[in-house]
């Protein structure tokens, strides 16, 4: 039952995040099987509303670099992994690191992280490929866990 009530509030601030987001941006993230650093970088600063709905993925992944500095190097089109992702969204959003993950900032830590939190889940290689659905997942994780309701 609990775990009902929680995806269900997962699912809801999913859809809330959605709907702040422009419509066809988020379709073309969830229909990418190979998410990008611009798609990432997107989601990230739409989620607290620092960019505009409407800007593009080069002006998020700028924007997202000026932000943290090189913790990822990639241009906007280049594909993602899993535990750069998880970097991203650990760093950009100041959730909690373990030992290790406050000694070294690397992706490998980062998923640990995330899936000490269950903001990650099932299967989680730092370098395994990341799907855009898979992305839009963990952030509606990572809002709830904000949220105090994961």
């Amino acid at each position: 039952m609990k775990h009902a009530v929680a995806l269900g509030c997962v699912l809801l601030l999913s859809a809330v995040m959605g709907a702040a987001q422009s419509n066809e941006a988020l379709d073309d993230i969830l229909q990418s099987v190979q998410a990008s650093y611009g798609q990432a970088a997107y989601l990230l600063l739409t989620s607290d509303g620092s960019i505009e709905e409407h800007s593009s993925y080069e002006h998020a992944a700028a924007e997202l670099q000026r932000r943290l500095g090189p913790v990822v190097e990639r241009h906007a089109a280049d594909a993602l992994t899993l535990g750069e992702f998880a970097l991203l969204v650990q760093m950009y959003h100041d959730l909690p690191r373990g030992l290790m993950g406050r000694l070294v900032r690397a992706p490998r830590y980062a998923v640990r992280d995330l899936r000490f939190l269950r903001v990650v889940q099932g299967r989680s290689y730092p370098n395994m490929r990341l799907s855009g659905e898979r992305m839009v997942r963990i952030m509606g994780r990572v809002l709830a866990w904000q949220e105090g309701v994961l």
